[in-house]
């Protein structure tokens, strides 16, 4: 199976790329193609994508408003 693992960094030293990698090597180990996407790849290879920035506007104002009232957000979020 193919199998994509995102967040916005991976191959770096943080508790999340760690914990990334160590799935990777588990659904390896499996025979699974794993492949990760990212959109700061550090050490590893995988797929970038700008877009997935943690300094992005819209993805700094769903980290602003993840433990709001959905009707709050901006219509901007959910057509770009």
């Amino acid at each position: 199976m193919k199998i994509g693992l995102l967040h916005f960094r991976v191959g770096e030293t943080d508790g999340v790329s760690l914990k990334i990698k160590k799935w990777k090597i588990v659904l390896e180990n499996q025979g699974h193609d794993v492949h990760f996407i990212a959109e700061t790849l550090g050490k590893e290879n995988g797929i970038k994508i700008l877009l997935l920035a943690y300094e992005k506007p819209r993805n700094l104002e769903i980290r602003q408003k993840a433990f709001q009232d959905s009707t709050e957000w901006s219509e901007e979020i959910y057509n770009s």
